[in-house]
């Protein structure tokens, strides 16, 4: 195999959890070997140059794919891999159309591809979002040996980005101040799991989190610690909201003035990129445990599919 052949390759073998196998006489197919994978390809899947051309990876926009560059490159870092390249072929997939991109992709078998999609969740047992049903059902349809989707284990990609970027970036933002300042007190609160779920884009109202119908069964689990944080004021709220949220309910439910936090429109993704190339290190060492496994799930895939090696034989 290459790894056999290169001395730094053989090393990565401990934290490099996807490898791929070259022979001219098997099949395509994935085998799991305890931790690790092996794509196995057969010599022929190299017969035209697409195939030697980096991975690809779908995304929603490019925006996202340019984040999720920047996570896989902060892992590289973190496990001593930062002199290994990480490379993409990015493609966005146009939000609720990804799933075709992906069909597309997939159906001329002749690219290593990953897809990250937004899991759109509102809890961690709540449904999954149009965008990561479809797109999750093609890969299940089309089972590839070549493909990993990965559907973020929170609601956003935007909920992956660290509290210091939201401290550094928005906490004195004449608009966005009050949100950074809710959003970094959450995990502090007891609220990790509304850190992860959280609509950062849309906002929060209370009326929303003190509904009954139609929430799933973790609702309470996530937002309830919510409600009782505002209440005892562990989350910066105005006084109308600590009254609604001690009483239980919303006073006008019509036209709900109780507003958690307002949403931040930003351009959130390519302004964290650009933060994680400026501050990664920093933003690493400070990122939230109530995010990390998440964080490190979709770095984790990203880096194992696009790393790659420009290193000479020794």
């Amino acid at each position: 195999m290459i790894k056999e052949r290169y001395s730094t390759i053989a090393v990565m073998t401990d934290q490099v959890r996807v490898w791929a196998r070259v022979s001219h006489d098997i099949s395509p197919e994935r085998v799991v070997l305890g931790k690790n994978e092996e794509i196995r390809l057969p010599l022929s899947f190299f017969a035209t140059t697409a195939a030697i051309q980096p991975t690809i990876l779908l995304a929603e926009n490019l925006d996202d794919c340019y984040l999720i560059y920047e996570m896989a490159r902060a892992l590289a870092r973190s496990i001593g891999l930062g002199s290994v390249k990480t490379t993409f072929d990015n493609r966005p997939g146009g939000g609720s159309t990804t799933h075709q991109v992906a069909e597309d992709l997939l159906n001329l078998m002749n690219r290593l591809l990953i897809a990250v999609v937004d899991s759109d969740k509102e809890t961690p047992g709540g449904a999954i979002g149009n965008t990561a049903r479809d797109t999750r059902k093609v890969f299940h349809d089309l089972s590839p040996e070549i493909g990993q989707l990965v559907i973020v284990r929170g609601r956003d990609l935007e909920n992956l980005l660290p509290d210091a970027f939201y401290r550094d970036n928005f906490i004195h933002h004449v608009d966005h101040g009050q949100s950074a300042a809710f959003i970094t007190a959450l995990e502090s609160a007891g609220c990790g799991l509304a850190r992860l779920h959280i609509d950062i884009e849309q906002g929060l109202t209370l009326n929303v989190l003190l509904r009954e119908a139609g929430v799933p069964n973790d609702f309470e689990n996530v937002w309830g610690k919510v409600v009782i944080a505002v209440s005892g004021q562990q989350l910066p709220a105005s006084q109308g909201c600590v009254a609604c949220a001690l009483a239980g309910y919303c006073a006008n439910p019509a036209a709900c003035g109780c507003v958690l936090t307002r949403g931040n429109s930003m351009d959130l993704l390519s302004i964290g990129a650009e933060a994680w190339r400026r501050n990664g290190r920093e933003f690493w060492r400070t990122l939230p445990h109530c995010i990390e496994s998440a964080f490190m799930e979709v770095a984790r895939a990203a880096f194992d599919w696009g790393c790659a090696s420009s290193l000479q034989p020794t």
